[in-house]
């Protein structure tokens, strides 16, 4: 155990509750501004990545634009707030 100052803490990326897919924890770690690119083999869930960004957005009071690329090899994912 060490103590750790208020920076540290502010930039430690933080996890869902419960047990969460690395997507989800990339998508809640992001930045206003920062965009991501998940491809299909990262995404393996029966949901829609598009639902699950909306339902961070909602949990969390965060706001995403996601787009599905057109060829279906998967989604990127803007957080604008």
């Amino acid at each position: 155990m060490k103590p750790i100052s208020n920076e540290d803490f502010d930039n430690l990326p933080t996890q869902g509750r419960g047990r969460a897919s690395n997507v989800f924890t990339w998508i809640l770690n992001l930045k206003p501004g920062e965009n991501i690119l998940i491809e299909k083999k990262d995404w393996q869930r029966k949901r829609k990545l598009t639902t699950i960004a909306s339902y961070i957005g909602k949990r969390y009071q965060r706001k995403f634009k996601t787009k599905t690329m057109p060829d279906g090899s998967g989604w990127a994912v803007r957080r604008t707030e």
